[in-house]
């Protein structure tokens, strides 16, 4: 695993722009599709070393991003494929695929140690507090039926008891940690069903209740200031025609309409957005940097980007 440069957003933000990528995709194109006049373009500067926790496909953790590569101290923690890391306090909780079953652990920043979760299948995320963590498991089958309810769970790390949040057909898309706290995505279209308009959106977590915050996605962002994203639809090879939104006291759309597929990247300190416009099909595309008002769009960076997740490694980079 590999990091090939990065892009200087402004003097204390720094923007990964290609990340994980097999040489194949490390090309930069130079046209540009931008709608507007062409902003400020970013400079490309050395990879810096990096204290950020890294999983890997052979199951390891690193502590470091060393000139661009894994480095630092390494922790095998599973065999399987780490698909998740979330950090909280002074642990993170890994998330990995063995063979077919999901594993979870933490990973203790201090000493190294990593210790399974006991009877967490699924993927999982810290609860608000640190005291416990939000999973989602197989929920209840009819006989004979298509599709199985599935079940957020919240497991309480200091007693072990499980506390069943929700369980129905679909009950979560996706969830992340945000600075709301944890938050549950319902998309209206799944592979096999629709979901009725009023129960698609995002839900906040609140004590072991669910609340709805928006039908669109949220991102990050909080105190009165989000980034969200809408609903992909289905395309051939991969979902497409999203578009970003802000929030403060509407939702207003950010996204030009001749712009037919952007994807909410997150929101700086400063409530600056990080956006991300795919040519099509493949890894070329550009990032764009929204003002914190009124929308413009005050920077485009090209570059090839393979698909990606925001850590915040430091204050000064993501």
């Amino acid at each position: 695993m590999s990091f090939r440069s990065i892009v200087a957003i402004s003097s204390i933000t720094i923007l990964l722009a290609a990340g994980c990528a097999s040489p194949a995709t490390q090309t930069v194109a130079s046209a540009s599709s931008s709608v507007v006049p062409p902003p400020l373009a970013g400079r490309t500067v050395p990879f810096p070393d990096l204290s950020v926790l890294v999983g890997t496909s052979d199951g390891d953790i690193y502590t470091k991003l060393v000139a661009g590569a894994v480095g630092g101290t390494k922790t095998h923690v599973c065999d399987g494929y780490i698909v998740r890391v979330e950090s909280g306090g002074p642990s993170s909780l890994i998330s990995c695929i063995q063979g077919s079953t999901f594993a979870v652990y933490t990973y203790d920043h201090r000493t190294t140690a990593v210790a399974r979760v006991t009877g967490v299948d699924g993927p999982a995320i810290w609860t608000l507090l640190g005291d416990g963590l939000i999973y989602v498991t197989r929920g209840s089958c009819a006989p004979g039926a298509t599709d199985c309810a599935t079940r957020l769970v919240r497991k309480d790390l200091k007693t072990g008891a499980n506390t069943t949040i929700d369980e129905r057909l679909g009950v979560v898309t996706d969830f992340r940690t945000t600075d709301e706290g944890p938050t549950i995505w319902r998309a209206r279209n799944s592979v096999t069903f629709v979901r009725p308009d009023t129960d698609a959106g995002t839900y906040l977590l609140r004590d072991s209740g669910l609340v709805r915050f928006s039908a669109n996605r949220l991102v990050a962002g909080a105190k009165g200031r989000w980034l969200l994203e809408s609903e992909e639809t289905g395309s051939f090879n991969s979902g497409c025609c999203t578009y970003v939104l802000q929030r403060s006291a509407t939702e207003m759309r950010l996204t030009p309409a001749n712009v037919e597929n952007e994807r909410a990247v997150t929101m700086l300190e400063d409530g600056r957005i990080v956006a991300y416009r795919p040519d099509r099909d493949g890894p070329n595309g550009a990032m764009v940097v929204y003002s914190a008002t009124g929308g413009q769009v005050e920077r485009t960076d090209r570059g090839a980007f393979t698909p990606f997740q925001i850590v915040r490694a430091t204050t000064d980079w993501i």
